[in-house]
């Protein structure tokens, strides 16, 4: 694997710890406090399918959240293939659909962002769990996601935090899957791109040898 390649591939382990940027989600293996007492099958299923990293920086409870996120993500998957099947004619099944996307992608719901208020709470000088709030906050609630972003650098200038939000900035659908659009406007777009540009500039100032960092930027 080349320099450029095996940098890329860090950068994105990383990014998928520091910002969820995959349905990666667990809930951490504790009896302690009792945290899992009470834990439904179908969350310990997600626990055993996806194992919380080595070296896990953020909150337990972080993971609770995408614990969550996920199970409901896979509800709505099967009600999408349940509504396919049915060639989209069950329009009280559509609705339903609807409404479970807004609830889970569009808006801040707060069963799981209980977790993620909580995780700040308990452990607030935690940067990785600023920066895991702002990407689940990013296609929700952009105003309060820039606001956990520039407190995660606030806390800690690492270069995957930039590197992560160029992204996000540049490609907007990636921070909330396929059910995210952008609906600014040009002049908007453009002043975004730019900010994008600059913070990923600012990941290759951090860690100039990330062959990724040099890729995404010239991209």
């Amino acid at each position: 694997m080349s320099k450029a390649g095996s940098d890329a591939v860090k950068f994105l382990l990383v990014a998928l710890v520091v910002a969820g940027l995959i349905y990666l989600a667990t809930i951490y293996q504790r009896r302690q406090a009792g945290q899992t007492k009470g834990t439904s099958p179908q969350a310990e299923s997600i626990a055993i399918r996806y194992p919380a990293p080595e070296g896990l920086s953020t909150h337990p409870l972080i993971w609770r959240a995408w614990a969550k996120l996920t199970l409901d993500q896979e509800g709505l998957e099967k009600l999408l293939d349940e509504a396919l099947a049915k060639e989209g004619k069950d329009q009280e099944l559509n609705e339903k659909i609807r409404e479970l996307n807004r609830s889970i992608n569009r808006s801040v719901n707060p069963d799981y962002d209980k977790y993620f208020k909580k995780a700040l709470e308990e452990d607030p000088q935690n940067p990785f769990n600023h920066m895991s709030y702002a990407f689940y906050l990013f296609p929700r609630d952009r105003e309060e996601a820039e606001e956990e972003f520039a407190h995660a650098t606030e806390l800690e200038e690492r270069p995957e935090f930039y590197g992560v939000w160029a992204i996000l900035l540049a490609n907007p659908p990636m921070a909330g899957g396929q059910y995210f659009v952008s609906n600014l406007s040009a002049e908007a777009t453009a002043k975004q791109l730019k900010r994008s540009a600059d913070y990923m500039k600012r990941a290759m100032e951090l860690d100039p040898k990330n062959g990724y960092f040099k890729w995404a930027y010239a991209y």
